[in-house]
């Protein structure tokens, strides 16, 4: 008996009510049915975009590879205006060769203080 008094306050709200409305009744369907085509359309987008992503990155990692390049310009050191900036490094104009032969020019993050002609990597 005890237990049969508890699952009725459990499930107080699907008793028979002379107050609910069918427009109740059809509106907390429709909010249903929105929260479950959004649970599952944002899971079934997620999975069918999780594989051509993979793909993309491992082509990009594929593609990368560090190689050796030439200074073009200073990487002078600049000056600190005390904004606190979490990066050491400076954008410095390099220039390296690629794998087919040809001549490429790029601007690199390098560490300040590096005259123009030194060797670094990218």
């Amino acid at each position: 008996m005890r237990g049969t008094k508890r699952v009725r306050q459990l499930l107080w709200r699907w008793r028979s009510n002379p107050l609910r409305r069918h427009d109740d009744i059809v509106g907390a369907w429709i909010v249903l049915a929105v929260w479950m085509v959004i649970a599952t359309g944002g899971s079934l987008i997620g999975v069918l975009t999780a594989h051509p992503a993979d793909e993309s990155f491992a082509q990009l990692r594929r593609e990368r590879h560090p190689v050796q390049a030439v200074l073009v310009e200073s990487a002078a050191p600049t000056v600190n205006d005390g904004a606190g900036t979490p990066y050491d490094q400076i954008r410095a104009t390099v220039r390296w060769t690629a794998k087919d032969g040809s001549t490429r020019t790029g601007r690199a993050l390098l560490d300040p203080g590096q005259q123009a002609g030194s060797k670094v990597v990218v």
